[in-house]
């Protein structure tokens, strides 16, 4: 199973399973970890890893900076492998530094503050991985990229739970687990890579500012969707800290909402190439048909989403987490509404990338910055979780309307331009 012959292409069948079974993996570790923590080691273990992992999935922003896209769709070479590599380990190192400095600032406790740290390694391990997937992606080896993936991502839930159940001791548990996903990507993925390209640090500093401001607004993007996604956590820790279970309720109905933009990935991802090599040759109509095509199956999984939650989801997380939460089910409804819009942005600013227009997005996003940092506090203070619930919403369906009006109007100005 874990031998891979490198030299014998990948079908796309190949490509889209494994790319699943990873993206499907690495989605289930937060839902299961969360769970195990509430499960083994109670409400209060998982209060902490709730509000650590929501840290150190911002955090995982800024190590992942949203070069894949970027890297994979280099298809004229301007940047080595090893100017995306050197520049993923400052962003891992700056991450890291960036999530502890964050807790301690804030005054949060050191039981708190190590958690961060742990799983903001742990994260970020997992955001460095994606420097290889790039490169495999490129290569038309994504399969590789994803059993990867897969792999790493259920051995972390295996140890983490064996450690919990052994040692009855959270950051045991989180220590090993993010040990074990450190030596995984710099042996597995490496190994891996070295046919394709010479896995080394290069100190190329004008080549690695390149990259960073290149995805600058693709980070950005990436940087206020996991924020607006979690900042009703801090905000929650701010005017209810003495509620216990508040975390762990609010991280069990939105957990939900992210394989929603999950399956979407499932779709686009496999194909981001494909529509920079359309692009480039001019194929407009063959451009936007995917672009259609992955509305209309957005679409589609978000009602079918909403009509499965409607009846089944608060008690299928009742039973999967072991929590009481019927009072939640109307936050949960709304929160399922933001996540079909978060799928649109999420495809749209990849789309953006691959038009190399990522510098005219940040308007989009400082938009919904602003508007997440006004509704957010004020929906949270008067309707505690439910507010949560709204503020997530509102922000992601004002984005994803606006983001779809510059993703007309480049396509259509794109067209005028190849028919002068």
């Amino acid at each position: 199973m874990f031998k891979i012959d490198v030299k014998k292409p990948a079908t796309q069948k190949e490509i889209y399973f494994w790319n699943s079974v990873g993206s499907m993996c690495n989605a289930a570790v937060s839902v299961l970890l969360l769970s195990v923590a509430i499960r083994i080691l109670g409400e209060t273990s998982g209060d902490i890893f709730s509000l650590g992992f929501s840290v150190a999935t911002l955090m995982w922003s800024i190590a992942y900076f949203e070069t894949v896209t970027f890297q994979a769709t280099d298809i004229n070479n301007e940047y080595e492998f090893s100017d995306f590599f050197s520049a993923k380990i400052w962003l891992f190192i700056i991450a890291v530094l960036s999530g502890t400095l964050y807790s301690v600032f804030v005054g949060w406790s050191f039981i708190k503050i190590a958690a961060v740290f742990i799983l903001c390694v742990y994260k970020c391990s997992d955001a460095f991985s994606s420097v290889y997937a790039g490169l495999l992606q490129k290569n038309e080896r994504l399969d590789i990229a994803g059993k990867s993936c897969a792999y790493r991502s259920i051995g972390s839930i295996l140890i983490f739970t064996l450690a919990a159940i052994i040692t009855k001791n959270l950051f045991a548990s989180m220590s090993l687990m993010t040990l074990f996903s450190l030596i995984w990507v710099f042996s597995f993925d490496i190994y891996y890579s070295k046919p394709y390209a010479d896995v080394k640090y290069k100190a190329n500093i004008r080549k690695m500012t390149g990259i960073i401001r290149e995805c600058v607004p693709l980070f950005i993007g990436g940087f206020v969707l996991n924020f607006v996604a979690n900042e009703p956590k801090y905000v929650l820790e701010r005017y209810f800290p003495d509620s216990p279970g508040i975390q762990s309720s609010f991280s069990a109905v939105i957990m939900p909402v992210f394989v929603i933009n999950l399956l979407s990935t499932f779709m686009f991802r496999p194909i981001i190439t494909k529509m920079a090599k359309n692009l480039k040759s001019g194929k407009i109509k063959e451009f936007s048909a995917d672009i259609l095509k992955m509305y209309a199956f957005i679409g589609s999984i978000t009602l079918l989403a909403l009509l499965c939650g409607y009846f089944l989801g608060i008690p299928a997380l009742e039973i999967f987490y072991g929590i009481k939460l019927s009072a939640y089910k109307k936050a949960f409804m709304i929160l399922l509404v933001g996540g079909g819009a978060s799928a649109v942005i999420t495809f749209l600013y990849n789309v953006s990338a691959i038009m190399r227009k990522q510098k005219y997005v940040f308007t989009v996003f400082a938009a919904a910055f602003c508007i997440d940092l006004a509704v957010c506090p004020y929906f949270v203070k008067n309707f505690s979780l439910d507010g949560a619930a709204y503020s997530y919403t509102v922000t992601m369906v004002f984005s994803a309307v606006l983001f779809t009006a510059l993703t007309v109007f480049f396509i259509k100005k794109q067209g005028k331009n190849n028919a002068v």
